[in-house]
């Protein structure tokens, strides 16, 4: 179990600290910290999270070198056995990428889905019943 996140911050009930329910929703949630941090930009360590600035935002997107630079990360979380598959998007209206990839965790028996959705708002990340992990 990890310290579960409520709106990006640490989760309290009163004073009584909150954690994750599930290794399910640890991996989630550890999956979104990872996508969603910037490459560089944590102190302890400068090579966690994704170069979303040098390689991926931009004029021209190029849609293979994203799903390599994401899958890479998301196989960086150590919970994450493989990736049993990955598809992707981007919309060429709005210049949103979106990507469903399922994931073989440790410890779980059945393969996970989830959801990578990104616009000019922000990010999010579900589950396959549509559950936001976190919100952005």
């Amino acid at each position: 179990m990890d310290i579960k996140l409520v709106n990006g911050k640490v989760g309290f009930n009163g004073t009584d600290l909150l954690l994750t329910s599930d290794h399910l929703e640890s991996v989630g949630q550890r999956l979104y910290i990872r996508l969603k941090s910037t490459y560089g930009k944590w102190f302890l360590n400068t090579e966690y999270g994704v170069d979303w600035f040098g390689k991926i935002f931009g004029k021209v997107k190029n849609k293979t070198r994203i799903d390599m630079l994401l899958k890479d990360e998301i196989l960086k979380e150590g919970y994450v056995e493989k990736i049993e598959s990955f598809k992707s998007s981007i919309s060429p209206t709005t210049r949103a990428y979106s990507c469903t990839f399922k994931v073989k965790i440790t410890n779980i028996s059945t393969v996970q889905e989830f959801k990578i959705i990104t616009t000019q708002n922000g990010f999010s990340l579900l589950t396959d019943n549509n559950k936001l992990i976190l919100t952005p």
